[in-house]
């Protein structure tokens, strides 16, 4: 996670918890560490920032003095060492926000058992009071008011623990898989154990899509808008159940769901959550049984320019749309767009909207075995762009130049699909968006290792 960057509009979700300032060396700040480690190992990995209030703000006239010395990284780990009933590597980082450092420790995904307190922890009260209560595991969860929290773990906390430690241990068993059994067609299989067609029906979800990218060129854009370019990257995706469910309205706890479901693959995901933002017409809104966030900072308030637009629809309908992050670093650069397109934004694009979407559907309660998702991506403004990538290893040979202007790709997928399954996915969805460019092919290996790699990143 770009710490700095967050740390301009820090917020609070599963994955990510923040407090205000702690000394470890006490025992209530030692236990607000340990709790915290232990709840986002559970959810498979995060961060802990430290020095932010709960609302978001960094705590910056209260920086200590020996912020290095309190928050060394031996010291975080023996804490957590000690208390965890698993031991796993923790990693201390440092954000800077006008000038003051703020540590965030990082939680690394992976967890194959659930994680519990070995050990108690008691304050100094008399009767000492039990601040990490041993045998005791603890989540991140939305109990409190739809609110991210740490908590000890209830009965219907333990479907979701279960699933984070047995989508871990298929990862390992499809890492197995693929090293081999090269050549195997993967997304044919899953789509085939499924029951689902590997062809779909598309109307609907191309329905969808064509229906919010008309609500996006109407919506009134700001007086400064500025031309970041034609190029578009667009995704749909509706849940498709033959379950059975209660009516599901488009109110704060449909939003806040999905909002907290989002694993936050990049530093500005898909589906922004904009609620916190200081522009009001950045922040969601709900219009025609749905909400949507138009969102524009045409001078790169973020790091670099943005145009995004999205839309939610109860119970499973969701559309993002923004301009092409080449065409946007152009543009922050004082070059002209529509001249690039990169590979391997493509490729992250698309894995971070199916993560999102797996996320979400089994934060809902849509069953595995009755649940598959319809995904309809679409690339405009390709025509004339050179086919680049920004891994500035990665060799392309010249003339890649794109000869269509809009190229859309479809998929189906179970629920059930393992996460680590995701990567092997994608190859089907860029074949023919990478071949409009002159032709080019990459291996699936390739593109499995770009897609893999940031599926591992928490921000």
């Amino acid at each position: 996670m770009d710490l700095d960057q967050f740390l301009l509009a820090p917020r609070e979700s599963l994955n990510i918890e923040l407090k205000a300032w702690i000394d470890p060396s006490t025992p209530e700040g030692k236990s607000k560490i340990i709790k915290a480690a232990i709840a986002l190992r559970n959810l498979n990995g995060g961060y802990l920032g430290i020095g932010i209030s709960d609302d978001g703000i960094p705590l910056k006239p209260d920086v200590p003095d020996n912020i290095d010395e309190r928050f060394h990284q031996d010291t975080i780990q023996a804490l957590i060492t000690k208390y965890s009933s698993e031991t796993f590597e923790i990693v201390v980082q440092f954000g800077n926000f006008q000038g003051a450092r703020f540590p965030f420790i990082v939680i690394p995904p992976g967890v194959l058992t659930p994680v519990a307190a070995k050990c108690r922890l008691q304050d100094m009260s008399s009767p000492p009071r039990d601040l990490v209560k041993q045998d005791t595991v603890y989540v991140r969860t939305l109990r409190a008011n739809n609110t991210p929290s740490t908590a000890a773990a209830l009965f219907s906390d333990w479907p979701q623990i279960m699933n984070v430690c047995f989508d871990n241990r298929e990862a390992d068993i499809g890492n197995f898989v693929r090293r081999h059994l090269t050549g195997l067609d993967i997304p044919g299989l899953l789509a085939h154990l499924g029951g689902q067609p590997i062809e779909p029906e598309t109307a609907v979800v191309d329905a969808f899509m064509n229906q919010c990218r008309q609500r996006f060129l109407d919506a009134p854009k700001a007086d400064n808008a500025r031309d970041l370019g034609n190029g578009r990257f667009e995704v749909a995706f509706i849940i498709s159940s033959t379950q059975e469910r209660d009516t599901v309205r488009s109110d704060d706890n449909f939003l806040s769901s999905f909002m907290y479901a989002n694993p936050h693959h990049s530093g500005w995901p898909l589906w922004m959550d904009t609620r916190g933002f200081q522009v009001a017409t950045d922040r969601p809104r709900t219009r025609a049984n749905g909400w949507e966030a138009l969102i524009e900072d045409y001078v790169g308030n973020f790091i670099r320019p943005h145009l995004d637009y999205w839309r939610v629809e109860p119970p499973g309908s969701f559309y993002h749309t923004r301009v092409l992050w080449e065409d946007a670093i152009a543009v922050s650069k004082g070059n002209p767009p529509n001249s690039a397109f990169g590979m391997d934004i493509a490729i992250i694009n698309i894995a971070e909207a199916i993560s999102v979407a797996i996320s979400f559907a089994k934060s809902m309660g849509f069953e595995g075995d009755k649940t598959y998702l319809e995904f309809a991506f679409r690339w405009s403004g390709l025509a004339d762009r050179n086919l680049t990538s920004f891994d500035v290893g990665r060799y392309i040979s010249p003339g890649r130049i794109c000869g269509d202007n809009e190229i859309v790709s479809h998929i189906n997928i179970p629920l059930d699909v393992a996460p680590s399954s995701i990567p092997s996915l994608i190859p089907e969805v860029v074949g023919e968006l990478f071949s409009s460019f002159n032709g080019m092919a990459f291996s699936k290996n390739t593109i499995e290792e770009i897609a893999s790699e940031q599926l591992k990143k928490r921000y």
